[in-house]
């Protein structure tokens, strides 16, 4: 799905800004930034891969060059960071296969359980609705009107599942990275017990259930 957005090139990251409101909507880190990748069959394309595994999201814009020339400056001079251009450009029909990196295979986004949700995200004005599912590798997020896959996160990297004290049906998942994605759940209870018992079978033993977000 297509949508016009802002990037914004800070010391540490590349930003993803509203196109309406120039908020901030997503960072990606320099550290966390895997490569960046030219789109061969879209002028002006390229895509950043980002998360650890390969997990990829595409740009297109007029001055790709200029813009890719000012992550490399800023990554070297402000964090010390050498970002790696591949040298083989992917398709935008590769792109569409393998956009999810090494989890892009039905095995790892084939539900076990599945909980209606709803989203907080600095992306919406307001809470959207989700399918929260967990597969035996990932917690996927899914667009109930379509069933498409919105987000993709590895159970491996989910570090603890916050059972928040003052709304009953509100709980947050923070991940090793330092990120943290909110939800509420009319089922919030039952819902975390999946996910805990989901996020340790997967082999993730380090989890763990708090009533604070980690300072």
């Amino acid at each position: 799905r297509k949508m016009p957005v802002i990037l914004s090139v800070t010391p540490g990251s590349l930003q993803q800004l509203d196109a309406i409101t120039q908020k901030v909507v997503c960072s990606y880190h320099f550290k966390n930034i895997e490569a960046l990748a030219l789109v061969s069959d879209f002028p002006g394309g390229f895509v950043v891969l980002h998360g650890g595994f390969g997990r990829m999201h595409m740009f297109v814009l007029e001055e790709r060059d200029t813009l890719l020339r000012k992550v490399r400056e800023n990554a070297a001079v402000h964090i010390g960071f050498m970002m790696r251009i591949r040298q083989e450009a992917v398709s935008s029909s590769y792109f569409r296969e393998n956009r999810l990196g090494k989890f892009s295979a039905d095995e790892h986004v084939m539900s076990v359980s599945e909980f209606p949700v709803l989203k907080t995200s600095r992306r919406h004005p307001e809470p959207v609705q989700r399918i929260l599912a967990l597969s035996e590798t990932c917690l996927v997020e899914r667009d109930p009107a379509t069933y498409s896959i919105v987000t993709l996160r590895p159970l491996a990297d989910v570090f603890a599942l916050i059972r928040g004290t003052r709304d009953p049906q509100q709980f947050g998942i923070e991940y090793v990275q330092g990120e943290m994605r909110v939800y509420t759940s009319t089922d919030r209870d039952a819902l975390l017990a999946s996910l805990l018992d989901g996020v340790r079978a997967s082999g993730n033993r380090d989890v763990v259930v708090k009533m604070r977000v980690t300072q």
